[in-house]
C-alpha cells in the first residue's frame, strides 16, 4: 500500500513522537520503541475528490486513522469508514481510530452504532477525545 502514496504525501521515519495538528486539535502518538513509522496525509493530498480523514499512521504492526474535527463526531466516524474501505480494507495490521474533536460529543445512537460497526466489521479500536490527547504505541 505504501508504495501507492504519492512521496508528497507521506513522511517515514522512527522518531519518538508524531504530532497531527489541525485547527487547534492536536494528537500526538508517541512511538515508544522507535520502530519506523508512515506518516500519510490522506484528506487533499492521498485522496482527493472523496471523503477521508485527515491523516494515517502505519507501522508494520498498526493502521492508525485520525480525523481532526470540529463538532461532528458522526461525520468523523464516516470519513474514518470510508477511508478503511478505500486503502486499509485488506490490511491485516491492528486498526485504532482516533477522533479529535472540539468538545465532548454526545454519546447517541449513531455514534454507538458506528463504534460497534468499526469493532465488528474492522476489528478497529475507537478513541475520542476533546482538543488535544497523546497515546502511545
Amino acid at each position: 500500500m505504501l508504495d501507492k502514496i504519492d512521496p508528497t504525501c507521506k513522511e517515514t521515519d522512527s522518531r519518538s513522537k508524531f504530532v497531527f495538528q489541525e485547527k487547534g486539535r492536536k494528537l500526538t502518538l508517541v512511538n515508544t520503541q522507535q520502530i519506523k513509522s508512515t506518516k500519510i496525509k490522506v484528506d487533499g493530498c492521498h485522496i482527493q475528490n472523496s471523503r477521508a480523514c485527515d491523516f494515517m499512521l502505519v507501522t508494520a504492526y498498526d493502521d492508525f486513522y485520525i480525523e481532526l474535527k470540529g463538532q461532528d463526531v458522526s461525520k468523523a466516524l464516516e470519513q474514518i469508514i470510508e477511508t478503511i474501505e478505500v486503502v486499509g480494507k485488506s490490511s491485516k495490521r491492528r486498526r485504532t481510530a482516533y477522533v479529535i474533536c472540539s468538545k465532548s460529543p454526545r454519546v447517541d445512537t449513531s455514534i454507538q452504532k458506528k463504534k460497534k460497526y468499526l469493532k465488528e466489521k474492522y476489528t478497529c479500536a475507537l478513541e475520542i477525545a476533546v482538543n488535544q490527547r497523546e497515546y502511545s504505541y
